[in-house]
């Protein structure tokens, strides 16, 4: 042991001062640990807490809102479609009742034009045969004229 203490160049005083400070800064550590250390150890684990808790906690709402959004856009989606399908469905039947009034629309106007035809057909023969008497009239009655002036 005494080499190593002249490597060092100490004395064997020297080594005892060494042992004991190490034993005296043993058992300062200890009470400090106690009174000092470990309240700050406990903070510092709060205060990690409060904020990596915090995180993880905030990243959990996160992922709780995206999921709800997503939801909420695949509701908003299908009520879109069944907006678009109900319209659909009401257009074409629009479409058909539409269809039905020109169809319905064509015929009246038809029967009306075939009326009016017959009736206008009607009242051409009634003025034919009536003129064809007025010119009969007038013919005898120039006839008669010309036959009396000669």
């Amino acid at each position: 042991m005494e080499d190593i203490l002249k490597l060092f160049t100490l004395t064997e005083r020297d080594a005892a001062m060494i042992l004991v400070c190490s034993g005296l800064f043993c058992m300062l550590w200890k009470i400090l640990e106690s009174l000092v250390f470990q309240r700050f150890f406990k903070l510092t684990e709060l205060r990690e807490e409060k904020t990596i808790g915090v995180v993880h906690a905030s990243e959990g709402k996160l992922k709780t809102a995206k999921k709800l959004k997503d939801e909420y856009e695949d509701a908003l989606c299908e009520c879109r479609v069944s907006a678009l399908k109900k319209k659909v469905g009401i257009l074409i039947e629009a479409e058909k009742e539409a269809a039905e009034l020109i169809e319905s629309a064509q015929h009246s106007a038809e029967k009306i034009i075939l009326e009016g035809k017959a009736s206008v057909g009607k009242t051409f023969e009634e003025t034919k045969a009536g003129l064809t008497k007025e010119i009969d009239k007038i013919a005898r009655s120039i006839v008669g004229k010309v036959t009396t002036i000669q």
